[in-house]
C-alpha cells in the first residue's frame, strides 16, 4: 500500500506453480499522493479460482499499481466449488477511484503461452472516478473465453475507458463471453484492437 507521498512497493511472484484459491487475493493500492507498486508475476503456471484476485488500485493523487504477468499458463476460473453454486467473480483487476484527483488506473499486461478465462473470470479496468482507466495487453498463442468471461476496459465517471490490446494465434469466445471497452458516463469508452490468426 501507499498511504503517503511515497511510492508503495512492488510485489515479486517468481515461481514454478503459482495458485490463488477460494478469494484468495495480491493487492497494490495507493491511497494518498505515492504512486502503488507494482504486481509482478513469472511462473509456469499461474491460476486464480473461487473468487481470487489479483488487483491494482489508486483511491487518491497517485498513478494505480500496475499488474505483469508472464506464464507458460494463465488460468482464471471462478466456477463455485460448492456444487451447483453460482460462479464467483474471479480475475485480474486495475480500478481508479478518486472522484477528486485524475489520478490513472494501473495498466494490465499477460503474456503466457495459454490463457484460459472461465466461469466468469475476468480480466478488467475500470474508471469510477477522474482518472483514465489503464490499459489490458494480452500477448498468447491460445486464448479462451467461455461462460460468461470477460476482457474489459470500462468507464463509469468522467474518467476515460483504457484500450484493450489482444495479440492471440487462436482467440475462442464462448458461451456468453465478451471482449469490451464500454462507458456508462462522462468519459469516452477505450478501443479494442485484437491480432489474431484464428
Amino acid at each position: 500500500h501507499g498511504l503517503g507521498a511515497g511510492a508503495g512497493g512492488n510485489i515479486n511472484v517468481d515461481a514454478g506453480n503459482l495458485t490463488l484459491p477460494n478469494n484468495a487475493s495480491i493487492k497494490a493500492a495507493a491511497e494518498s499522493s505515492g504512486a502503488a507498486g507494482v504486481i509482478g508475476i513469472d511462473a509456469r503456471s499461474v491460476q486464480l479460482r473461487s473468487g481470487a484476485l489479483l488487483t491494482g488500485s489508486t483511491s487518491g493523487a497517485g498513478k494505480g499499481g500496475n499488474i505483469q504477468i508472464a506464464s507458460g499458463t494463465l488460468t482464471i476460473n471462478g466456477q463455485n466449488p460448492s456444487s451447483g453454486g453460482l460462479d464467483i467473480p474471479t480475475g485480474i483487476e486495475a480500478v481508479t477511484r478518486s472522484l477528486d484527483s485524475p489520478a490513472a488506473g494501473g495498466e494490465i499486461q499477460v503474456t503466457a503461452d495459454t490463457v484460459l478465462l472461465d466461469h466468469k473470470g475476468s480480466i478488467s479496468t475500470t474508471s469510477f472516478g477522474q482518472g483514465a482507466g489503464g490499459n489490458i495487453k494480452v500477448s498468447s498463442g491460445n486464448l479462451t473465453l467461455a461462460n460468461n468471461s470477460s476482457i474489459r476496459a470500462a468507464a463509469e465517471s468522467s474518467g476515460d475507458a483504457g484500450i484493450v490490446a489482444i495479440s492471440s494465434l487462436a482467440l475462442n469466445l464462448q458461451s456468453g463471453a465478451i471482449i469490451t471497452a464500454s462507458t456508462s458516463g462522462a468519459g469516452k469508452g477505450g478501443n479494442i484492437q485484437i491480432l489474431s490468426d484464428t
